[in-house]
């Protein structure tokens, strides 16, 4: 395990007729860390998350990922699949697949036999209350349930770096108590949890808070 899952180093980023929406932006992220992104709507935090989770170069600064430094796109490819998954407010799911098979995917596609990552991916939706819905397709499962696969096939794969952006965003409170329970309940213990939510209670298990405001990332707690 590496001594840090991410860092981001004086990374700054902006778009075409708009400000930097990151200034000079530093964060160091242990295993097993619990970093919760708090800030207005249009502050950034979904551009740091997509710098984090390696979907967007930075244009000036850099970004490590399981201890190593990204340079190339190839890199980025790589460590990706290899150490980083998410969970985002909108699922993206293999519909006319079983919830199973959802999981199970995710596995394979990282190398894992597929008759192994049966079971593990049986064992994941069990941890997240899905054992009964398992074999219904994905497409038939609920808003609150959906996200449980989610969070499922998140921890099924044990990255380094899980990042979750408004993963709580479509629901309502009692499923979002039930994601937020299984997310939280669930987390391997060295991985990093990335955080971004407008919804405080996500922030309830969170051991460290930034504020993004006016592109500055500054720790709160």
């Amino acid at each position: 395990m590496p001594e840090t899952a991410f860092e981001l180093r004086s990374v700054t980023h902006g778009y075409a007729r708009a400000r930097n929406v990151l200034r000079n932006a530093s964060l160091v992220c242990d295993p097993g860390a619990r970093i919760g992104i708090v800030g207005p709507s249009g502050s950034g935090k979904t551009t740091l998350l997509g710098i984090a989770g390696l979907l967007i170069p930075p244009q000036e600064g850099s970004v490590v990922v399981a201890g190593r430094e990204v340079h190339t796109e190839r890199q980025a490819s790589r460590l990706r699949r290899e150490f980083i998954a998410w969970i985002l407010q909108t699922t993206n799911v293999l519909g006319d697949r079983s919830a199973l098979d959802n999981v199970a995917v995710a596995l394979v596609a990282r190398g894992a036999d597929p008759a192994r990552a049966q079971d593990i991916a049986s064992r994941a939706l069990d941890r997240v209350g899905l054992t009964a819905a398992s074999r219904d397709r994905a497409r038939n499962l609920s808003g609150g349930e959906l996200q449980r696969l989610a969070v499922a096939r998140a921890m099924a794969t044990q990255p380094s770096l899980l990042i979750a952006d408004e993963p709580t965003a479509s629901l309502d409170a009692a499923n979002r108590d039930m994601v937020v329970d299984s997310l939280f309940s669930n987390l391997p213990t060295q991985t990093a949890l990335l955080l971004a939510s407008h919804d405080a209670e996500c922030y309830v298990h969170c051991d460290q808070l930034y504020e993004l405001r006016d592109g500055h990332l500054t720790r709160m707690a």
